[in-house]
């Protein structure tokens, strides 16, 4: 997915850069980097960072409503990605080699009506009932090739325990978002 905010390869790689820092510095116990010069690092946006290793999800855990600005939210999101997502084991410094890492920079999540109006590879997608709620970044339903019913069922299933009715009769909440997807060139 192509990012409104790639205006330069260089702001790509210095936040990648950054991301990085971060994730080795949490993984190792060391301090977290300097925060670059960056005037987007000053904006409050969600975000979150994603760990991939050999092309299997290896950590992804981030914040979709803006509660810091994203010089303090990236390091907290990479730390959490690298060592508490409850879905694996910390990542261990033998591994940094083999991690492709992603930073997704998020819209402000709205809500809309039907699944009709989720456009799979350009939305994200948030879909809560009765305190659960479940959410998949846009680039999910591009990796999947699901679509935008496969995308919303799934999340509500999976993510959230929320049954297929509810979210057909309108019970569920359903909101979408965007995000500005950076990834390492190696």
């Amino acid at each position: 997915m192509k990012s409104n905010l790639k205006n330069s390869s260089d702001l790509e790689k210095t936040l990648m850069q950054f991301v990085r820092a971060c994730v080795e510095s949490a993984v190792k116990n060391m301090p977290m980097p300097l925060t670059p010069e960056i005037n987007l690092l000053n904006d409050f946006r969600g975000c979150f960072v994603t760990l991939k290793k050999l092309g299997n999800l290896r950590g992804c855990i981030g914040m979709l409503e803006p509660q810091m600005p994203l010089k303090k939210a990236i390091p907290e999101m990479a730390e959490a990605a690298a060592l508490r997502d409850p879905r694996f084991p910390r990542v261990t410094p033998d591994e940094l080699e083999e991690l492709q890492i992603e930073l997704s920079i998020l819209t402000l999540p709205h809500r809309v009506n039907s699944i009709d109006e989720v456009m799979p590879g350009r939305d994200g997608i948030i879909v809560s009932y009765r305190g659960r709620r479940g959410c998949y970044l846009p680039q999910v339903a591009v990796e999947t090739g699901w679509s935008a019913e496969k995308f919303v069922m799934n999340c509500a299933r999976e993510k959230a325990g929320i049954d297929r009715r509810d979210v057909e009769e309108g019970n569920a909440t359903l909101e979408i978002f965007q995000a500005d997807i950076f990834e390492e060139k190696k």
